[in-house]
């Protein structure tokens, strides 16, 4: 079994206790490590924040990779700039596993991907982390054809109507 992750805004590989480093990568590394224990493959896909990055990192786990896709600046961005991203991210990601690119505004059925030979889907399943990852997931579904999950890892609302309330 195989699953890709979409972790498009952190990665499992960050330092923790920064300002956007916490929770979120903590859970996605610690699944993908236990789904690999377990004999399923894992890549998590994540957007490169530095040139200087291995491509593919496959220090988390045997079984694991961390792929650091150029989307937008390889430098930190603001969360709220990232969804201006995510569908160079998603078609990056379509043609390193696929070499084609996403056929946009075409989701194939079942008999479509036979027929063309894309049978089995590249990957089991897709589990996204955020709602970008999301957005991601939901673009990949016509590359690679696979069904996805979405994780909501925060409301980022309410966490901040709930932060700034003085105690």
């Amino acid at each position: 079994m195989r699953v890709a992750f979409i972790s498009y805004h952190t990665s499992p590989l960050a330092t923790l206790g920064g300002k956007d480093t916490g929770g979120m990568n903590v859970f996605v590394r610690e699944t993908a490590r236990e789904m690999a224990r377990r004999n399923v493959e894992v890549d998590i896909f994540v957007r490169s924040t530095s040139p200087d990055l291995q491509r593919i990192d496959e220090r988390l786990a045997p079984g694991v990779r961390v792929i650091h896709v150029p989307a937008g600046p390889q430098a930190s961005v603001p969360k709220v700039d990232l969804r201006a991203y995510v569908t160079e991210f998603t078609e990056w990601i379509c043609h390193f596993t696929t070499g084609e690119q996403i056929a946009r505004n075409a989701v194939a059925t079942d008999a479509e991907r036979a027929l063309r030979g894309q049978m089995p889907p590249i990957y089991d399943i897709i589990h996204a982390h955020y709602w970008l990852s999301g957005l991601a997931a939901e673009e990949l579904n016509a590359c690679w054809g696979s069904k996805f999950v979405q994780t909501f890892h925060t409301l980022a609302e309410l966490k901040n109507q709930v932060a700034l309330r003085p105690e």
